[in-house]
């Protein structure tokens, strides 16, 4: 049944036949301004002719009504239900009967959960603002076509070495944008899962994970991962399931290797229906290279008594210091000393 649409078309009432999708007959009523329609009944009128005598034909008897659910394992009377009293005098030849009811089944709305792992891996830090910054926890590619009906959250299992301090962790974009209400923070010193809000990301998007203390104790992060709640009121349509089967490793070999810490994940075709299309994804970086430079200021013995730093005419030796001959640098100080007497400081 449809209403009118104010222009041209009345209100309309319709056969629909649920086998092709298509409508048998129609039937108009009032006019095209009326926009809130009812129907209280409907039904099929069968008229039978034959001038020889009509030899088939079937009658029904409504004893129904249309009912909410109900939770009862066995038999109950409707509530408005309708009686019928069947004669079988009031038939020749005797009726064969049958029974029949348009019912359904009430159930709730198909849903799935997915968890994408970002980390799994234990990581610390002292750091009173979010790090890495170099995506090196993991990164994640998020696909919304993949997940329809999808709503997501930020999950992370953390800890402060202090029992008195936060840890914080969040999901950044690798551009280092955090997404917001993706926080997560906990007070304790055994290990917690703790979940965000609901979280809006960007479709074709890599996420990481970041980390950060309050200030006080270190902060420790165990795994992190996005849940992803799929629904809809009948049935979802594309989803993505991933099996990880990786590990944080490292490798200078030249062909391939086992993981030393493998895990082993076994494909059942019968489990998956229709047939799914099947990726292999990694998160690899190569090796940065490191070099360890020297710049020696003196290498000669030198002694003093004086209590203040000497000598202040630079004659222990000159070094100059230029940042662009050393890219990517962490510098330290370094001297061999000792005190005459072993129990003064030098």
């Amino acid at each position: 049944m449809k209403a009118g649409d104010t222009s041209s078309n009345s209100p309309t009432a319709g056969l629909y036949n649920i086998t092709d999708d298509n409508t048998d007959a129609t039937a108009t009523f009032g006019t095209v301004n009326d926009q809130t329609v009812y129907i209280k009944g409907a039904r099929l009128i069968v008229v039978q002719s034959s001038p020889t005598g009509i030899t088939n034909t079937q009658t029904n008897i409504e004893v129904g009504t249309n009912q909410n659910t109900t939770t009862y394992t066995s038999y109950q009377p409707l509530t408005d239900k309708k009686i019928y009293n069947y004669n079988s005098s009031g038939f020749n030849p005797a009726p064969t009967t049958y029974f029949e009811a348009s019912v359904k089944s009430k159930s709730d709305p198909p849903a799935i959960e997915q968890q994408i792992n970002v980390l799994n891996q234990e990581f610390l830090v002292t750091s009173t603002t979010y790090t890495p910054t170099d995506n090196s926890l993991g990164i994640i590619h998020w696909d919304a076509n993949k997940y329809t009906g999808a709503t997501v959250y930020f999950e992370a299992v953390i800890r402060n070495w202090r029992g008195d301090s936060y840890s914080y962790a969040s999901l950044y974009d690798t551009a280092g944008n955090a997404v917001t209400g993706s926080e997560v923070s906990l007070y304790a010193s055994s290990w917690g899962r703790v979940r965000s809000d609901i979280i809006t990301l960007t479709d074709d998007t890599d996420y990481t994970v970041r980390i950060k203390s309050s200030g006080i104790g270190t902060a420790y992060l165990l795994s992190a991962r996005l849940i992803i709640i799929q629904s809809d009121n009948t049935k979802i349509s594309d989803t993505e399931t991933q099996a990880e089967i990786g590990s944080v490793e490292g490798t200078s070999d030249t062909s391939y290797k086992q993981l030393d810490q493998k895990k082993v994940w076994r494909y059942d075709s019968s489990k998956f229906s229709p047939t799914p299309t099947a990726y292999f994804e990694a998160t690899i970086k190569p090796a940065k290279p490191k070099l360890e430079q020297q710049v020696n200021i003196s290498d000669q013995l030198y002694t003093t008594l004086s209590t203040s730093y000497t000598p202040t005419d630079n004659s222990l030796g000159i070094v100059k210091w230029e940042s662009s001959k050393f890219t990517g640098a962490t510098v330290y100080f370094e001297a061999v000393i000792r005190n005459f007497r072993n129990d003064t400081y030098s």
